[in-house]
């Protein structure tokens, strides 16, 4: 089994085999947004696991978008109460400090690139996904997607196709 950083090649294809049609979707049907980068981080200490590119990034936009998707694991494991990393949100810090990351059953999953609440939602819907949906999903994760407000856009736009 290949791994990278203790993520075995199995569980990197089922969260982009997740991801990317949510990610894709966003890209696609909202206006300027062009993609951004993916972090999937320890759930412990907000290390970064691993990151991918999704969509046309510049060269900045792409550092940009790293730098803010590898902080925010970190900010939320240090926060170990919190679930959401725009729980400890800080626009008063330099660099900024923006939501966009949940700590999930297995990882913290991190994306930057599309508005806050696009990057927050996107997050969520992965998680309940790769978390075997609505049936298993934990009061944080009920309570969260309640305040989003993108995220039932974002779920019936994605809905998987049935038979």
């Amino acid at each position: 089994m290949a791994l990278i950083q203790g993520l075995a090649a199995e569980e990197i294809a089922r969260i982009l085999s997740v991801a990317e049609p949510i990610l894709a979707y966003i890209t696609a049907y909202e206006d300027n947004q062009h993609g951004g980068v993916l972090c999937v981080a320890n759930r412990d200490n907000g290390v970064s696991l691993a990151s991918f590119v999704f969509g046309c990034l510049r060269n900045d936009e792409y550092e940009e978008c790293r730098i803010f998707a590898e902080e925010k694991p970190v900010r939320l494991a240090r926060n170990i109460l919190h679930y959401l990393s725009s729980e400890s949100r800080d626009m008063t810090t330099t660099p900024k400090q923006y939501g966009g990351a949940i700590r999930g059953r297995n990882f913290i999953l991190s994306f930057s690139g599309f508005k806050e609440v696009q990057d927050e939602a996107a997050m969520l819907l992965v998680e309940l996904r790769l978390g075997g949906g609505e049936a298993n999903m934990p009061t944080w994760l009920r309570d969260a997607i309640a305040g989003n407000s993108y995220f039932a856009k974002l779920q019936m736009g994605t809905e998987p196709a049935t038979d």
